[in-house]
């Protein structure tokens, strides 16, 4: 085994306690929130976690891409995945989506003619109220970034255990280890 390959495990290692133990976790660098390699993760190790359904990904959180333990996931759920006041091009994706299946960026604004800014604004709002999300890499750009294929969050369900047997009072609990009252009444919106 090469040392790549050990600190990628090491790192998917301490991404799964740590999201164990706070649920949610920022990918990059920022006031409010940890992010990937501040708690000893790296960029492979979080795809990891999300191919193997252990991470959803999303914007829930300051409009910032987000990852959320899927125990968290389930519990923020209901107080998220609004679709009644989307806007049109925000349906028409999560439609597209929803009846085609999982497909890259370039994909779903080819076949929807969407340019990179309506795409961008229409897709954000579905990563806020987490529709959407991230179900594999796609290609890989660069050590810290890659494209991805985007799935709906049925998708993303269809693979994974519900956790839905608590409370919002676990929720808070939850939250309140790494956020504020204030930035929890935010998320919880």
């Amino acid at each position: 085994m090469n040392t790549d390959q050990v600190s990628d495990e090491l790192a998917v290692n301490n991404l799964q306690n740590y999201m164990n133990t706070y649920g949610i976790l920022s990918c990059n660098l920022n006031k409010y929130l940890p992010a990937i390699d501040e708690v000893g993760g790296n960029w492979n190790a979080i795809i990891t976690l999300i191919e193997q359904r252990e991470v959803f990904h999303c914007k829930a959180y300051r409009k910032r891409t987000t990852y959320l333990s899927k125990e968290l996931y389930y519990l923020l759920k209901p107080h998220k995945q609004q679709t009644a006041s989307l806007p049109d091009f925000s349906k028409k994706i999560l439609n597209f989506l929803s009846e085609y299946g999982p497909a890259n960026t370039t994909t779903i604004k080819n076949v929807l003619f969407l340019s990179n800014k309506e795409f961008s604004i229409h897709f954000d709002l579905l990563l806020q109220e987490m529709l959407v999300t991230v179900i594999k890499k796609d290609s890989t750009i660069n050590q810290t970034w890659s494209s991805f294929i985007w799935g709906t969050y049925t998708d993303w369900e269809k693979t994974t255990n519900c956790y839905r047997d608590k409370d919002d009072e676990y929720l808070i609990e939850l939250l309140s280890k790494s956020l504020s009252s204030k930035e929890i009444t935010k998320l919880m919106g």
